[in-house]
């Protein structure tokens, strides 16, 4: 595939895919680790942390990863076809907005030390 030899072709498409997929399960559990946090932030102070939007924006990235892995693995492309890439990024940066939005809101309650 691709004019590589096998052990090519698992170095430079396989194994990267699968670290992209590990690293984003990762970004995913950490972002569920401080949506975690903020809930208890939020039950402690009583002031709201808006921490299930922390847990839950974080989900478009899984939708990259899913696309990524589809294109790569199961259609064996080098790179994701036009219509993949824009929902792929699409989902990716609505992902990355919306979560950003979240910690910025957990970082206005912990900056104010509950107050």
């Amino acid at each position: 595939m691709f004019g590589l030899n096998p052990f090519e072709e698992l170095l430079y498409i396989k194994i990267s895919n699968y670290f992209l997929i590990g690293g984003i399960f990762l970004l995913w559990i950490g972002f569920l680790l401080l949506g975690n946090i903020a809930r208890k932030f939020e039950i402690v102070l009583r002031i709201p942390t808006r921490w299930f939007f922390i847990m839950v924006a974080p989900t478009g990235i899984f939708v990259y990863g899913i696309i990524v892995l589809y294109s790569s693995i199961f259609k064996q492309m080098v790179k994701m076809n036009i219509n993949q890439s824009f929902i792929a990024y699409f989902f990716f940066l609505l992902s990355g907005l919306l979560t950003f939005l979240g910690v910025l809101q957990f970082w206005g309650v912990i900056k104010r030390g509950g107050k």
